[in-house]
């Protein structure tokens, strides 16, 4: 025999032999198997009894036939729960990310927001600014109250180099004027 047709007698020997169910509370090979209707383990049928009895016992197991109806769930009804518990989970996600979505525009808003107040508190600042230097005059009206307003701008005279460029400018434009005609 070769080592192929060797592992495919093995594989067989495996498929055909009887399955062994091992007690959960010995550990020994089960023959007359019972099952427990809560976590679904083998046991033998002394077993079974003593290890409900244990105090550190998480399940107290019993036995499928003897238990009442409302206590045993079948395998239908664990698939649906499971199928709702996946549900519940999907929809938790989704709305986590939609949470964290609108945190991020929140925090976006905000951020534009904040910008936008110090960009108002800056003009604000340099209005203040042109205020403060421009004269104010004050003027009392019949109420006896007083209106602020900002007076009138004084002409100052021209500097002889804006005098000269404003003289150029004009003999510039009545030259151009002349060639047109």
């Amino acid at each position: 025999m070769t080592t192929s047709e060797a592992e495919v007698e093995l594989r067989l020997d495996k498929c055909c032999r009887k399955i062994e169910f091992k007690c959960a509370h010995s550990g020994k090979k089960v023959v007359d198997k019972v099952q427990c209707g809560k976590c679904l383990e083998n046991f033998h049928p002394s077993c079974l009894s003593q290890a409900a009895c244990r105090k550190d016992a998480i399940c107290k197991h019993l036995q499928i036939e003897k238990m009442p109806l409302e206590q045993v769930t079948p395998y239908e009804e664990l698939i649906i729960q499971y199928k709702i518990i996946n549900i519940e989970n999907e929809y938790l996600k989704k709305s986590l990310e939609e949470c964290q979505k609108n945190n991020r525009l929140l925090r976006e808003n905000n951020k534009l927001l904040n910008d936008k107040k110090s960009d108002k508190k800056l003009y604000n600042q340099a209005v203040q600014k042109n205020i403060n230097t421009v004269p104010i005059r004050i003027r009392h009206t019949d109420n006896k109250s007083s209106e602020l307003q900002p007076s009138k701008a004084i002409p100052t005279k021209p500097s002889q180099s804006q005098g000269n460029v404003n003289v150029k400018d004009i003999n510039n434009s009545k030259k151009l004027t002349n060639c047109r005609k």
